[in-house]
């Protein structure tokens, strides 16, 4: 009886240990499949920038798919007749090597691609089609979840962590909440209770753990959102201690000059002397930090309709600057590359090292506005608004527009 009792454990144990071990393999696939495939492949039959790879397990070998994942290159380059052809047929773009990739990796990435299915669309319990008529009370519940001061059913998030709710002068990778609202608001636009459901990047599944947005919850999320599309982000309120200081400063130089004129309060000269030069100093560094930023200075780095990091491209991809400022070899300012020149690489590149897919996402409808490249003028600013051809309203964007920075 012992015997069976501990056979029937073991045997419970190892089918446990052998389950837990295949969901780990297929959660491992589709991450992988989502770092190194879905730029360019889609498990259907639309092409992307590759082509659609809906039953390529029955099309092809898998042995001959894994030596094609480990190195296309080596395939055409023997002469592969397939490989050739498949080469040959998506405009002569070779498909990046996967040296790095075990064969236990490409194993479980075959299997994933030959046993995907698409997701069951879920049937909601709430409207999610619904962007305008919220009730206060349902917009005042969705503010206080996105700042975090009601927890979520099953976890604790604050959305504000990563998402300004207020303008800020600090440059913020993620995007903010009126940025969200406006990727939701727009028609065929983001769809809240996918994304939150199912996260579609690393970044956001880092960010958000494992908290799970109820449907309620979401929907309250986004009656807050549709506010913050109507009204934008409010200026973020800083107490003006330059001011002050300014003021303070003055007053005291102003009386301590009544003094030594007329009143004669104060026995030592020397008193007012030191704050005669004291206030003269703050004064003369704010009136030359004031003045400084009139123009230009080393530092100077004025808001963008696309969040842009030199440190990244120049820096970090070793990117020639000429590649993107060609005029600087002929005129007299470097200038602003077009739109469409970032798509050279951004059509394939989907994921940015600090704004994941949102701003690329952003960038590639952005290229599509009329005119891609706007006039160069200097420091000037002023609200250009851009009728999308893909988005059918008028977006309006704060653009500062500069030359020769």
């Amino acid at each position: 009886m012992i015997n069976k009792l501990i056979l029937r454990s073991v045997s419970m144990l190892m089918l446990l240990g052998l389950t837990v071990s295949v969901s780990y393999g297929q959660d491992k696939s589709a991450e992988l499949f989502q770092k190194n495939c879905s730029i360019c492949h889609k498990i259907s039959t639309e092409k992307l920038i590759g082509p659609g790879l809906a039953g390529v397990t029955q099309r092809r070998d898998k042995a001959w798919i894994a030596k094609f994942i480990r190195s296309s290159k080596t395939l055409i380059e023997s002469g592969d007749k397939t490989a050739v052809q498949l080469f040959n047929d998506n405009n002569k773009i070779p498909m990046p090597e996967h040296m790095f990739l075990s064969e236990a990796d490409i194993k479980g990435l075959i299997s994933y691609i030959e046993n995907y299915k698409e997701p069951v669309a879920r049937k909601l319990t709430v409207d999610a089609s619904k962007k305008d008529g919220f009730t206060l009370h349902e917009i005042q519940q969705g503010e206080r979840m996105f700042y975090g001061q009601i927890p979520f059913q099953k976890g604790s998030l604050n959305c504000v962590t990563c998402h300004n709710a207020v303008r800020s002068d600090t440059l913020n990778w993620n995007p903010s909440a009126y940025d969200l609202a406006q990727a939701w608001l727009e028609n065929d636009g983001t769809n809240l209770y996918e994304v939150m459901a199912n996260p579609p990047s690393q970044k956001m599944k880092d960010a958000h753990g494992n908290v799970q947005l109820s449907e309620q919850e979401i929907y309250l999320i986004s009656a807050y959102l549709s506010e913050i599309g109507k009204t934008g982000l409010v200026k973020e309120k800083t107490f003006p201690l330059r001011l002050l200081l300014f003021l303070v400063f003055g007053v005291l130089m102003a009386l301590a000059l009544i003094d030594l004129i007329f009143t004669h309060r104060v026995k030592y000269k020397i008193i007012h002397v030191l704050i005669l030069i004291s206030g003269l100093s703050v004064h003369t560094v704010m009136a030359v930090q004031e003045g400084q930023r009139l123009g230009r200075t080393k530092n100077y780095a004025p808001d963008q309709p696309i969040k842009f990091s030199h440190k990244v491209h120049a820096g970090q991809n070793k990117t020639d600057c000429k590649y993107c400022h060609s005029s600087a070899m002929y005129g007299k300012s470097a200038g602003i590359p077009s739109s469409n020149l970032c798509l050279n690489c951004h059509s394939v590149v989907k994921v940015g090292a600090r704004s994941g897919r949102f701003e690329i996402i952003f960038l590639n409808m952005y290229s599509s506005a009329t005119p891609s490249m706007f006039p160069q003028e200097r420091l000037h600013v002023r609200l250009v608004t851009v009728k999308w051809q893909k988005w059918t309203s008028r977006c309006s964007f704060r653009i500062f527009r500069w030359a020769g920075v």
